[in-house]
Formats: structure tokens, sequence, C-alpha cells
């Protein structure tokens, strides 16, 4: 039991079935708090970030069991999205794929991930645009008011990748500019503060700064995402901050489905 357990967590993680996870979990806590009910985007947000994650770590190790996970999660994303979804989403997700696509895999010798400042913005352009993906299904009642949601989870997504970057400052390509390499570690922590300070300020302008219990979660979330960051210089662990930070992408709706 003791070789068993930490074999299941390693497998979960390197998997990436615990980020995927925690994906689909804010964009369920993002429906909730906006009475959308589109489930199936959640299970898209699943299966779809599996695939891409997978990707990423793919075009370098070539492990065949990453392929298969590569093959299944992609075929069930492709099915869920033909069938089920609108057109105008099935279009906004094209753009999405593709960008999680070229992120991860070279196109002409060049990727995503490689082109400095780019690879933060990218996964947070990706999340934050997928989590209100339901708000789409409805064009005639979309507002510019959702510009401060999808502002405030790209912000979040941001903050809470800093730490990822501090952790692989030494072993991350030059190229790559990733905000410690450009203002060190002190200087992306500040950046990463501001970021999450803004992002509290956009979630509260989104609900027009009436807060009720529904909202209360991803600000916890968010104070707890500043404790997390401000302490992520002293540990580079990287199960730790693969797990942990990762987890507060899920930490709203569990913290929902614990105050109702």
């Amino acid at each position: 039991m003791r070789k068993l357990l930490p074999n299941i967590y390693h497998a979960i993680i390197s998997s990436q079935a615990w980020v995927a996870f925690c994906f689909a979990l804010l964009c369920k806590y993002i429906q909730l708090i906006n009475a959308w009910d589109c489930d199936v985007l959640i299970f898209l947000a699943f299966f779809a970030t599996l695939f891409a994650y997978n990707l990423s770590h793919w075009v370098t190790d070539k492990e065949n069991w990453r392929m298969l996970i590569m093959v299944f999660s992609g075929l069930i994303s492709f099915v869920l999205g033909l069938i089920y979804l609108k057109i105008q989403l099935v279009l906004i997700l094209s753009v999405l794929a593709f960008i999680s696509i070229y992120y991860s895999y070279a196109f002409n010798k060049k990727r995503l991930r490689n082109l400095p400042n780019i690879k933060m913005i990218s996964i947070a352009l990706v999340w934050s645009i997928t989590a209100v993906l339901p708000a789409f299904n409805d064009l005639g009642n979309l507002g510019f008011n959702l510009v401060n949601l999808v502002l405030s989870l790209f912000l979040f997504v941001v903050a809470i990748t800093i730490p990822f970057d501090i952790r692989d400052l030494e072993e991350d390509d030059e190229s790559i500019k990733t905000l410690p390499q450009q203002f060190g570690v002190n200087g992306s922590i500040k950046i990463g503060v501001m970021c999450i300070g803004l992002s509290f300020i956009l979630f509260l302008n989104y609900f027009s700064f009436k807060i009720n219990q529904l909202h209360l979660p991803f600000l916890i979330t968010l104070f707890i995402a500043l404790i997390f960051l401000l302490n992520s210089s002293k540990t580079k662990n990287k199960w730790f901050t693969t797990f942990w930070i990762e987890g507060l992408s899920a930490l709203s709706f569990i913290l929902f489905w614990i105050f109702n």
C-alpha cells in the first residue's frame, strides 16, 4: 500500500490528468456563478487539456503511452465538439486548439512555447476564453462586461503560472524569456501579486461589486494563490508545485461545493 499510493499519485500527475481535472472544475465553477448550463464543455475542457498537455510532453519524450492518451482524448474532444456544440463555439475552439497545438508542436521549426514572452500568455489566453465559452451560446446577449471576467481569469492563470517558471528557472532555455528570466525571482513575484490584485478587482467589477456567497470561493482562491506565490521562491519541489499550485484551479469549485 505504501508503494501503491505514491505510484497512483505519480501516474495522475505525469499523465496530466490532474491539471485537466482542475481546469474542468474551474470551468464548472465559472458556469455555476453565471447560471450557465453547458456540461458538455466541462468534459471537453478535461479531454482537450489532457490532449494538449500530453502533446507538450510527447514532443520531447516520445513516450508511447502519451500517444495513447492523446489519441483517446483527442477523439473524444472531436466527437463532443462536433455533435453537441454550436458552430460559433466550434470555431472558437478550433482557434484555441490551433494555439494549443502550436504551443507544443513546431511549425517551420518554431513553436509558441519557445517564443519570447508567449509561453505564459498562450496558456492564460486559452484557459480564460475556454472557461467562458458558454457565454457565446447566445451571441445576442453577449456583453462587453464579459471582458472583465476573461481578464480576471487570464491574470489569475498568469499568477499561478509564475511559480512553475521560478521552479524551472535553471532548466528553461534562455530564449523562452520567462518572467523570472527577465525580471528575476522577486520581480516576477511582484508582477504576480499585481496580477492577483487586478484579477480581484476585475472579478468584483464583473459582478458590479455585489458579492454574495457564490463569489467568495474565487476571492478566497486568489488570497491563497497570493500566499503560494509569495512563498514560491522557497520551494522548488516539482511535485509540490505541480499538485498544489495546479490545484488552485480546482479550489474555487471545491469551496463552492463546501459552502453550498
